[in-house]
């Protein structure tokens, strides 16, 4: 609901606030309507629900299931409204308390855990989760307040704005469920192999997924509104400035992220996970699973920015088709190496379907905008692959030399090699970047607060070319002088 409550919501507000602050009452209050509702009728049918999503539950377990299930619905509320809450916040340009909404959900969850659970035992904790859950809201709404936002009930099923969100957010809610479709298929498969075949994808994808959830989503989070901002002001100029940096950044960040961990797959699966009946037999399986899935890292993360700007231009079909296609692709791949490479093929066929979909979102979205600075992003995306490559294989060489020095298989000295290793890795990548003439960051945002709207597209990242509107002589001149 946020991916696509933004765009609009940054489209009422060029009306004023007036009408914007009417707009958010409006998807609250309807927010409230739908969730309360699913989970009035959804409540007399958990045991139903339980059968269906988990036949295999027997005993006690699946009429604990169905209880705990009753107790939790109130979360559908709370997330949706919560998410609502959020996209405005973030069109605004305040990142600060939807970032730390965790902090006082994870707070009350413990102090359940302590208080309630001896009492309630099980019900206590999901009690708390709920109540936990409900503080995303109540942290969130003084940040409101302060904008100048009076929530009051209002419902207008006749409002444009409002079926807009819905028209955008059933393509979403398809394609997340063709991905979830893949996953399926995906565990189905590895069910059929050796023992620990799922724990290991699990596990790995768990390693795998860190650098995208630090680095990837906080980076698209930041940057979506502003492409919302410049979608609703029709500046595809200024979008495409967005698409292309955003793009370059992204690669630069991952790219080195991914080589390490590849480099470094076994002795972080180690030192992370192997203890008690994790033995060295699961470190290879899983790091078997973190090899392959990391080579799909740069893939998945420009697939995200794609996608928000699909999402910005409020076009939310493509993404989905694009999507159902990826899935498609992953089960075909599927099928196709699971029997020579194990699980390691299931791991392989999710990263080169990721990039697959990034591909066709980007040759997509280059003719949605009228081009983009694809010389700028190529050029990015050899350096960037260089210097990860090169950075990689020191991490290696590093990491052997280290483990010379202090061998032994202990948590401090694995953590001392893995340390030693990272920095200097880093610090080889930071030359490496200065020799292959990309721009210091610091240059690019004092570059990004300077420029105005409607400045051409230019490429970044050390190379002044040729603006994207290189026909009008006018730009090409400024082009020239920007040298």
């Amino acid at each position: 609901v946020m991916t696509t409550f933004i765009p609009v919501f940054t489209k009422r507000l060029e009306d004023g606030r007036n009408e914007a602050e009417a707009f958010l009452n409006n998807v609250l209050t309807a927010m409230v309507v739908v969730t309360g509702a699913l989970s009035f009728v959804a409540a007399p049918a958990t045991n139903v629900i339980i059968h269906l999503v988990a036949p295999g539950f027997s005993g006690t377990t699946a009429p604990l299931a169905a209880s705990l299930t009753r107790e939790m619905l109130p979360l559908m509320l709370a997330l949706g409204v919560s998410s609502v809450m959020t996209g405005a916040l973030q069109a605004h340009d305040v990142f600060g308390p939807p970032a730390l909404v965790g902090v006082p959900q994870n707070v009350v969850i413990i102090a359940s855990i302590i208080v309630l659970g001896p009492v309630l035992g099980i019900s206590g904790v999901a009690l708390g989760t709920v109540l936990g859950t409900f503080m995303q809201v109540f942290v969130q709404w003084p940040a409101l307040h302060h904008l100048g936002y009076r929530l009051r009930p209002r419902l207008d099923l006749r409002d444009p704005g409002l079926r807009t969100v819905v028209v955008l957010a059933l393509p979403v809610l398809l394609g997340s469920a063709a991905s979830q479709i893949g996953t399926v298929v995906d565990r189905m498969l590895a069910s059929r192999l050796v023992e620990g075949s799922i724990s290991a994808l699990n596990y790995g994808n768990r390693l795998y997924s860190l650098p995208v959830g630090l680095f990837v989503m906080s980076l698209v989070t930041v940057l979506y509104p502003t492409m919302a901002r410049h979608a609703a002001a029709s500046d595809e100029a200024a979008l495409r400035q967005d698409v292309t940096e955003m793009s370059g950044w992204l690669v630069l960040t991952v790219a080195p992220i991914s080589a390490v961990l590849i480099a470094l797959r076994t002795p972080l699966v180690r030192l992370l996970f192997q203890h008690g009946s994790f033995d060295t037999a699961a470190t290879g399986m899983t790091s078997v699973a973190v090899l392959y899935f990391s080579l799909g890292t740069v893939g998945v993360a420009l697939a995200e920015l794609f996608r928000r700007a699909f999402f910005a231009l409020q076009d939310t079909r493509t993404p989905m088709y694009v999507g159902v296609g990826t899935v498609a692709l992953n089960v075909m791949l599927n099928l196709l190496l699971v029997r020579p490479m194990l699980h390691g093929g299931l791991a392989l066929s999710f990263s080169v379907s990721a990039t697959g979909g990034a591909v066709v979102l980007l040759a997509l979205l280059h003719r949605r905008l009228d081009g983009l600075n694809l010389r700028a992003f190529g050029w990015t995306l050899a350096a960037a692959g260089l210097a990860s490559g090169f950075t990689g294989y020191a991490a290696s060489w590093v990491y052997g030399l280290a483990s010379v020095r202090w061998p032994g298989m202990g948590t401090v000295k694995e953590l001392t090699r893995l340390t030693l290793t990272g920095v200097t890795a880093l610090a080889l990548y930071g030359v490496l970047l200065v020799v292959l003439g990309l721009v210091p960051m610091r240059d690019i945002l004092k570059r990004r607060r300077s420029r105005s709207p409607a400045r051409p597209n230019r490429a970044i990242l050390g190379r002044e070319l040729v603006p994207v509107e290189s026909s009008s002589t006018a730009n090409t001149t400024e082009g020239r002088e920007g040298r």
